[in-house]
């Protein structure tokens, strides 16, 4: 797996210095694009590089400088993961606390190596497998699989000095509907990159890591937690639906912030309830953890077991 991981990244130490510019969509359930931004890096080393995220209404630069990650502009801005395109495959766990299940399966006209994953921990029991899928003939990964049907793919693979630059990438949630991509728009090779053009200026504030993430990929990530007690008032009363929560999740996995966006108001402090004692997995982001913005979605039906 490290091998795979190697021959994906961007950002590993053989790397000369690269410029890259992408475009992030996020779209509605109608299919149209609800949102936009452009991402664009200069990166001279592991520890040396400068991001600029740019949307309709904001912008923000951020730096990397040694072990610092700083920033300017904008600090109310979640974008979806990077490593997406630049490290699809960051592996952090010990390969000690990590097994593997192998299969193989038809694509199209590609055979695919996929390997299931399970991480093994202490308090947190058994961390729900998700399946890594590579192309047999070059060993690239072509997609991630989560329990819940979530997938991310990755195509149209660029050679750069050893490794592979994905210029496509489409996340899709369990009903394989897509609900946000990257488009590599422009890649190249500066012939140097002067040092003072990375330099964070004076008045840049420390970095919270921070992504978007879909409901069904966070549920895959979830640890523990329990489920939600379903009020007896509204047992009698026969109401049933789905509360919709607008959740933080922290860098520790826990749940930092969490708000009602809508559902039966007797089912509510219910769900609320029950999601603040969830954890998760923490989300991991150029190898740090990151907070995650997402939707959870508690499901309250008469009969049947949350979901």
């Amino acid at each position: 797996m490290r091998t795979e991981a190697d021959a994906m990244s961007l950002i590993a130490p053989d790397m000369k210095p690269w410029h890259l510019r992408a475009r992030f969509r996020y779209f509605g359930p109608d299919g149209s694009v609800s949102r936009e931004m452009v991402m664009e890096e200069w990166w001279a080393s592991p520890g040396h590089s400068k991001t600029i995220f740019t949307g309709a209404d904001f912008s923000r630069t951020e730096y990397r400088d040694g072990d610092r990650s700083l920033f300017t502009g904008s600090d109310k801005v979640s974008v979806l993961d990077s490593d997406l395109v630049l490290h699809p495959l960051p592996y952090p766990q010990p390969l000690d606390k990590v097994g593997f299940s192998s299969r193989e399966i038809s694509a199209e006209t590609t055979k695919l190596r996929c390997l299931a994953e399970t991480v093994k921990g202490s308090a947190a029991g058994t961390v729900p497998p998700i399946s890594y899928c590579f192309d047999e003939s070059n060993s690239l990964l072509q997609a991630t699989v989560t329990p819940a049907g979530n997938s991310t793919s990755w195509s149209d693979f660029l050679p750069i000095g050893g490794h592979y630059l994905p210029k496509q990438v489409h996340i899709r949630d369990g009903k394989h509907t897509v609900t946000s991509s990257i488009e590599v728009e422009q890649f190249d090779s500066p012939t140097a990159l002067a040092p003072s053009e990375l330099v964070p200026p004076s008045d840049a504030k420390p970095l919270i890591r921070r992504v978007i993430l879909s409901s069904g990929v966070v549920m895959g990530n979830k640890i523990s937690g329990r489920d939600p007690d379903y009020p007896d008032s509204a047992k009698s009363m026969k109401i049933q639906g789905t509360v919709v929560l607008r959740a933080t999740i922290g860098r520790d996995g826990g749940i930092k912030a969490l708000d009602v966006v809508s559902g039966p108001k007797q089912l509510q402090k219910a769900a609320k309830d029950a999601v603040q004692t969830w954890r998760y997995q923490p989300y991991l982001l150029g190898g740090e953890p990151a907070e995650v913005e997402t939707t959870i979605n508690v499901v309250f039906q008469m009969g049947a077991p949350f979901r």
